[in-house]
């Protein structure tokens, strides 16, 4: 029989496709099977995942507004909040967490930023 195929690396396991989820080690539910090596990587929370539309790759091309709905997509789905803590520059102490992406030097208004320079 075929062995699962490791959802991280792509390597062929040692669990063979037809071994019930309950009797598997590294079996994530709803996202599939690790092989032994990336189990062993980091603890529970490392192998955690989040599943998004797949049309979202496409309707939304640039890699930022994809981000944003991801992140927005996790806290709705998973967490059943936003963020309460508002991520702040370190500039002008102001919060950034509804600030572009392009318009931001890590956490800091790029404008703070270039007036620092």
């Amino acid at each position: 029989m075929p062995n699962e195929i490791c959802i991280l690396c792509g390597n062929e396991t040692t669990v063979d496709v037809n071994t019930h989820v309950d009797h598997r080690i590294g079996y994530i539910e709803g996202a599939g099977q690790l092989c032994i090596s990336c189990y062993r990587k980091g603890n529970s929370e490392s192998r955690e995942q989040i599943t998004i539309p797949k049309n979202w790759v496409l309707d939304y091309p640039n890699d930022s507004e994809l981000g944003s709905k991801v992140r927005a997509h996790y806290w709705n789905q998973y967490v059943d909040k936003e963020p309460n803590e508002p991520i702040i520059c370190k500039y002008c102490g102001k919060d950034t967490s509804q600030v572009e992406y392009d318009y931001l030097i890590g956490t800091d208004h790029l404008e703070c930023c270039l007036k620092q320079d």
